[in-house]
């Protein structure tokens, strides 16, 4: 098919770039063979301080970059430029540009060239341990509320000028990896934002958060912590635990001049605690009575937020530990799960083979292995949990009142 059925069949792609010089789309087919060409110069305006480019600039800009495409490819082929396969946008990856809830700018466009935000991406730098340039997104959104300008209050959207333009011919607020990139840290596994540190940006910049996405936060960033608990120690006893033999409780937490005392493993010992006397009756399950474990299915809210819990009871018995979709039901899912089999078994079918043939085999679930560090974590937590014993009584001995 020659490039003239091609443009006319609309089997042709155009890339937009919107440079800090010029603005240029370049229309191919689909081996990448250039078919027209259209430009437009235009150059930053320094103004109060900011190099910007306005929305004005940026429409027209845009508008007269593709009229001139349209014209080449008239003069080139003698058609009408109609129909175009796909369009891809490249612009500028980094910047500011900030839109309220009805999509107006209420902010001055800040270009890649503005390094106005040292503190703000000195800041970010040390509570990511990640370098943050000045010129990306979170450097300026941050400094932008440092300096707490008006504007910030009535944030609804802020983009990249490339985010930006495919919202305006798209409707959707989208953008690629490679230009997300220029805005904040992003996670090469999920080829997302890093999950940890936007938490740590969320909790900088005091966004509020429901009771169960607070846990979420909490439980997640205890995934950070040492596999030891960093030497901290703690004790949920509200009440008596016959394991431990001990018939009181006292809620305790404890450290040394060296332990290593942050939130990942404040929380992390709050969690591994919970553990302490599972542990213990697991041990005289698999150490006294040579019970083989294979698998353990974890089921209740302790499993609700991914990987957490389930890392850490995997940890403690030294087992897989499966998780399905609906452990966060807790025992209101278990409880109606027997009642359906006491009224939906076959004849003879027993318990177990209900569960594995006709549950488990019908729903998603996860499985992790234990992770090796975190087993020897553990089993140092626990020699420390088993020695602490000693200050629990204490405690309930002196704390009487």
């Amino acid at each position: 098919m020659d490039a003239k059925r091609l443009i006319v069949n609309g089997k042709t792609a155009l890339g937009i770039e919107l440079g800090s010089t010029r603005i240029k789309g370049v229309l191919i087919d689909f081996r990448g063979q250039v078919l027209a060409v259209g430009i437009y110069d235009w150059e930053n305006s320094y103004v109060d301080n900011i190099w910007t480019y306005s929305l004005e600039e940026i429409h027209t800009g845009i508008r007269r970059c593709y009229s001139s495409l349209r014209e080449d490819v008239e003069r080139k082929y003698g058609v009408s430029l109609q129909n175009i396969g796909v369009i891809g946008i490249s612009a500028m990856m980094h910047g500011y540009m900030a839109l309220d809830k009805d999509g107006k700018q209420i902010a001055p466009f800040q270009t890649w060239r503005n390094t106005n935000t040292q503190k703000a991406a000195d800041e970010l730098t040390q509570l990511f341990d990640f370098n943050i340039p000045l010129r990306w997104t979170a450097a300026h959104l941050y400094q932008r509320i440092l300096d707490r300008e008006s504007h910030v209050e009535k944030l609804d959207y802020v983009a990249t000028l490339s985010a930006y333009i495919h919202w305006k011919l798209t409707g959707k607020r989208v953008i690629g990896i490679g230009d997300a990139a220029g805005m904040f840290p992003i996670d090469s596994g999920t080829h997302d934002y890093d999950a940890g540190m936007v938490r740590k940006f969320d909790d900088l910049l005091g966004l509020k958060a429901e009771t169960g996405e607070l846990f979420e936060k909490l439980y997640t960033n205890a995934l950070n912590g040492d596999p030891d608990c960093g030497g901290l120690l703690a004790y949920g006893y509200y009440s008596g635990e016959n394991i431990t033999m001990l018939n009181e409780g006292r809620l305790a937490f404890l450290r040394t001049a060296g332990s290593r005392f942050n939130l990942a493993n404040f929380m992390k010992v709050h969690l591994y605690t919970s553990l302490g006397a599972v542990k213990m009756g697991m041990d005289i399950l698999m150490e006294d009575e040579k019970v083989k474990v294979k698998r353990i299915m974890g089921h209740g809210g302790f499993f609700k937020t991914k990987g957490a819990g389930q890392r850490y009871l995997a940890a403690a018995v030294n087992a897989p530990v499966t998780v399905m979709d609906t452990a966060s039901e807790g025992g209101a899912w278990g409880i109606a799960l027997l009642a359906a089999y006491m009224i939906d078994k076959e004849t003879g079918e027993k318990l177990e083979d209900y569960l594995e043939n006709r549950i488990f085999g019908e729903l998603s679930g996860e499985t992790v292995i234990p992770y090796a560090e975190e087993v020897e974590g553990f089993r140092i937590f626990m020699q420390r949990y088993k020695a602490g014993l000693a200050i629990e009584k204490s405690a309930i001995e002196a704390m009487d009142w």
